[in-house]
């Protein structure tokens, strides 16, 4: 089976990713939770298509959790729930 490369341009030529919204969070930087103290470092942030045109559908954060040794996926909209809630962003 030959793979193809993905074709990142919509048929205009703009970049798929320019009306995509900005990163909550990059990789490498840290989320705490205002309550409990825990921290999740953020190491995968992906981008997620849908469709057979290859519409941009959302951003995609993988943290990793020290304490329970294991990693936890959440979209863009959960991460931005976690944020306006008890979790914030580690400067």
């Amino acid at each position: 089976m030959q793979h193809e490369k993905m074709n990142l341009k919509d048929n205009d030529g703009k970049h798929l990713l320019s009306a995509a919204p900005s990163h909550l969070v990059k990789v490498g930087q840290m989320i705490t939770s205002k309550r409990t103290g825990k921290t999740l470092k953020c190491y995968n942030v992906m981008a997620c298509y849908i469709g057979f045109d290859n519409g941009f559908k959302h951003w995609e954060y993988s943290f990793w959790d020290e304490d329970k040794k294991k990693c936890k996926s959440v979209c863009h909209r959960v991460l931005q729930e976690w944020l306006d809630g008890v979790w914030s962003v580690v400067a």
